[in-house]
């Protein structure tokens, strides 16, 4: 019992992880450089209304993470490191 509770708990985080490079994905299309804001309502709209879950679950890895930064709950910034990751998953063609 006690394994199939521990491989529930990887297959959730895999699932958490692949929204926050999604979200990672979404913020370097829109082209925002490091340091530089984004307005969280650009990202919430791409994800859409069905999907609030998936990018509220996506953003918090991230931030925890240490990939973006959220400023008031009304705009994000891609940091150094979220750069770095973003860029190694999209070119090994992980990316959304």
């Amino acid at each position: 019992m006690g394994d199939f509770d521990e491989r529930k708990a990887d297959l959730a985080g895999d699932d958490d992880e692949k929204l926050a490079c999604e979200v990672l994905s979404v913020i370097v299309a829109h082209e925002i450089p490091p340091q530089e804001a984004l307005p969280i309502g650009a990202l919430r709209q791409w994800f859409g209304l069905n999907r609030s879950r998936d990018f509220r679950v996506g953003i918090a890895f991230c931030r925890d993470m240490g990939w973006i930064d959220t400023h008031q709950q009304s705009s994000v910034v891609l940091t150094t490191a979220g750069l770095s990751v973003a860029s190694s998953f999209l070119v090994s063609g992980r990316g959304a």
